[in-house]
C-alpha cells in the first residue's frame, strides 16, 4: 500500500484481515469515527437522549453488516443515485472482515434547540467486553453551529456533559473495556468524556483518539483528572489543521499528511493512510500557526464578561451570509464573501479587524489547489 491512499481504498486493501491478524490501529479508529457521523435512525435501535439510553444484551445488538445493509436499502427507497464519501465507507465496511461482525449499539441523535446543544454516538462492539465509542463532530445543523461558537466562552457545553453521561452509562457493564474516538467537536467530546467520567470509568478506557480536536477554553493539563488519562491520549491534526490548534490544547499531536489544502483539511477522507497507520510529517504548516495565533489572540483579547455578546455578533454575521457549516466556510463564493463583508461592517471595530483578517486567510487559502 502505498502512502497517498485514503480510508476508502484501506478499507478495499485491507478489510479482508481480521484483527487477529492486524491488530486495530489509529486507522480503524479513525474509520469507526468517521462512521459516527452517518444518521442510523430506522437502521438501528437508538434513544433520544442520553437520559433515555439504554444498552441492549450482546445477542440484540445488530452486526454492523445487518445496519449496512438496512442503510442501503433505506438509500434505494429514496432513489439516491450519488453517495457520500461516508456512506460508501459504511458499505465497504459492512462487507469486510475486518468489521463486518462487530456489533453496533447505543447510537443517539439529540438536537435541542432552547439549550443550543447538537450530540451524537454510537458504540462498536468487538465482543461482550470490547468496544469502541465514536462521538460524532458537527453535523451541520444551525444549533451545532452555534454550539461550537460557545465553546469558546462555555464549559462545558451541553454536549460535553452528555458525553460523560455517555461513556458512564456504557462502561457501567461489568468487565467492559473500550476506546473512544472523535473527530472535530467530536474528538473534544472524546477527551472530555475520558477525562471527567467517574474514576471507575476512566480506568476502563483503553485509548482516546482525538481527530482534528479543538480544546478549551480553560487549560486542563495540571488537572488531576487529566494528568491520569493523559498516556492513554493518541491526537492527530492534518498540516493546515485551524479547528485542532484553537483554545487550550493539552496534549501534543501528531500531524498527518492530506491530499487537499487549508481548512479542508479538516474533513478525515481527505488523510493520507498506510497499511498501519497514518502517514505524517514533520509539522505544521505556515497557514495553521497563522490561524493559531490570529484565533487565540482574537479569543485572548475578548474580556470574559464580553466573550458571549463577541461570539453571537461573529455567529449572527455568518449566520445571515448563509455559512452554517464548516463546507459553506471552505467553499465560499464571490457572492457570499462580498456578503459577509458587507454583513461585518455592522459589528464593533476591534471584533471587525480580527474577523476579517481571519477570513481573508481562510478565503485565500481555499482559492489553492494541489
Amino acid at each position: 500500500m502505498t502512502s497517498s491512499v485514503d480510508m476508502l481504498t484501506y478499507m478495499k486493501l485491507r478489510g479482508d484481515l481480521s484483527f487477529g491478524v492486524a491488530a486495530f490501529n489509529d486507522v480503524d479508529a479513525m474509520i469507526l469515527t468517521q462512521l459516527s457521523s452517518i444518521d442510523y435512525q430506522d437502521t438501528m435501535p437508538g434513544a433520544r437522549t442520553v437520559e433515555n439510553l439504554g444498552f441492549s444484551k450482546w445477542k440484540d445488538r445488530p452486526l454492523v453488516s445487518t445496519v449496512a445493509k438496512k442503510y442501503k436499502e433505506k438509500k434505494e427507497k429514496e432513489n439516491c443515485t450519488q453517495l457520500q464519501p461516508k456512506e460508501e465507507l459504511l458499505f465497504l465496511v459492512g462487507e469486510s472482515r475486518r468489521f463486518s461482525k462487530l456489533r453496533m449499539d447505543g447510537f443517539i441523535r439529540d438536537t435541542d434547540m432552547e439549550k443550543e446543544k447538537q450530540f451524537s454516538a454510537v458504540t462498536f462492539f468487538f465482543s461482550p467486553f470490547c468496544a469502541h465509542v465514536a462521538f460524532r463532530g458537527t453535523d451541520g445543523s444551525f444549533v451545532a453551529w452555534k454550539e461550537n461558537f460557545n465553546m469558546s466562552y462555555q464549559l462545558p457545553v451541553p454536549a460535553q456533559e452528555d458525553a460523560v453521561k455517555y461513556a458512564e452509562k456504557l462502561l457501567k457493564e461489568p468487565f467492559l473495556k473500550c476506546t473512544i474516538g472523535g473527530h472535530s467537536k467530536g474528538g473534544n467530546l472524546a477527551l472530555y468524556s475520558s477525562v471527567f467520567c467517574e474514576p471507575k470509568a476512566q480506568k476502563k478506557i483503553r485509548q482516546v483518539f482525538c481527530f482534528d480536536a479543538p480544546g478549551f477554553m480553560q487549560d486542563i493539563s495540571e488537572k488531576p483528572e487529566y494528568i491520569t488519562i493523559k498516556e492513554r491520549i493518541r491526537a492527530y491534526v492534518p498540516e493546515s489543521t485551524v479547528f485542532g490548534a484553537i483554545m487550550k490544547i493539552p496534549f501534543d499531536a501528531f500531524v498527518v499528511k492530506s491530499d487537499e489544502t487549508g481548512i479542508r483539511q479538516h474533513g478525515m477522507i481527505t488523510w493520507q493512510v498506510k497499511a498501519d497507520g497514518l502517514v505524517l510529517c514533520k509539522e505544521r504548516d505556515e497557514f495553521s500557526r497563522g490561524m493559531e495565533r490570529a484565533i487565540n489572540e482574537w479569543l485572548k483579547e475578548i474580556p470574559a464578561e464580553d466573550k458571549p455578546g463577541a461570539v453571537n455578533e461573529v455567529f449572527e454575521i455568518l449566520r445571515k451570509s448563509g455559512i452554517l457549516s464548516m463546507d459553506d466556510l471552505t467553499h465560499m463564493d464571490w457572492k457570499r464573501m462580498v456578503g459577509l463583508l458587507r454583513s461585518a461592517t455592522k459589528m464593533t471595530a476591534k471584533n471587525r479587524e480580527h474577523f476579517l483578517a481571519i477570513v481573508k486567510r481562510i478565503w485565500e487559502e481555499s482559492r489553492k489547489t494541489k
